[in-house]
């Protein structure tokens, strides 16, 4: 799946009117309001995806310290990999832990200014 604004808007549990909404006006959208609304949706799919690498780290700490995983030179990489093979799932799944209630408020400010 190519990543992209719109696909991450899809991907973002809000209302479907207001993902409706956006997605209908984007590509005649004042290039201000997109410039910020673009800018809110990356924010936010980069906020979860540093979390979602966090917790990925931390679940491989456990599992070395009961010698499930290797602690070694490729222990980062690995949890980056993981993160990257599940975020998209995991994006609709896990939306509460980016606040995304402060992000859905912002994204329907601005789409009353168009």
């Amino acid at each position: 799946m190519k990543l992209n604004t719109k696909t991450i808007i899809q991907s973002l549990p809000l209302d479907d009117k207001l993902k409706q909404d956006i997605l209908s006006k984007w590509d005649t959208m004042d290039r201000d309001l997109r410039y910020e609304i673009e800018n809110l949706v990356w924010e936010a799919y980069y906020e979860f995806e540093n979390l979602k690498v966090d917790e990925n780290i931390q679940n491989n700490l456990q599992k070395a310290k009961q010698g499930e995983v290797p602690l070694n030179a490729d222990f980062y990489e690995t949890a980056i990999k993981g993160t990257e093979e599940t975020k998209t799932v995991e994006l609709h799944q896990s939306a509460d832990s980016v606040e995304l209630a402060a992000v859905r408020g912002k994204l329907e400010q601005l789409m009353q200014r168009s």
